[in-house]
């Protein structure tokens, strides 16, 4: 049985909150690549991070990418773990996480860059900001 997410007004305000401040707070190219050199990662900053009972983190972002032919491009990104060792959050549980973060496509969709991060279990989403 996986970790249940327990959602109410409180967790959906929370996370609503962590959206609007992702979204005035966009992440520039210099500042990821600050970031980078300096070994922490935005989920060191409480601001761009909620915690959702029993034991979900969410942290998210949103971040201006240099692209290739040149400008820049924002994706929305969000890292969501549970505190259960050796196991990954549900993807229903996700999408309805990342459904609240304003992402417009569920994780198996095919249309969002999903990878996970073996280290701390984290299921890692990206989708461009339109």
């Amino acid at each position: 049985m996986g970790t249940p997410l327990i959602m109410n007004r409180k967790v959906e305000s929370a996370i609503a909150d962590l959206k609007h401040y992702a979204e005035q707070n966009v992440l520039t190219s210099h500042k990821l690549l600050e970031l980078v050199n300096s070994g922490k990662s935005i989920g060191d900053d409480p601001n761009f991070v909620v915690h959702i009972p029993l034991s979900y983190r969410v942290v998210f972002s949103v971040e201006e990418h240099i692209q290739k032919t040149g400008g820049t491009v924002k994706f929305r990104h969000t890292s969501i773990s549970i505190g259960t060792p050796n196991k990954y959050p549900g993807i229903p549980a996700v999408d309805m996480i990342i459904g609240l973060l304003g992402f417009k496509n569920k994780v198996q969709s095919g249309k969002v860059i999903v990878h996970t991060e073996e280290r701390v279990r984290a299921i890692n989403i990206m989708e461009e900001f339109e």
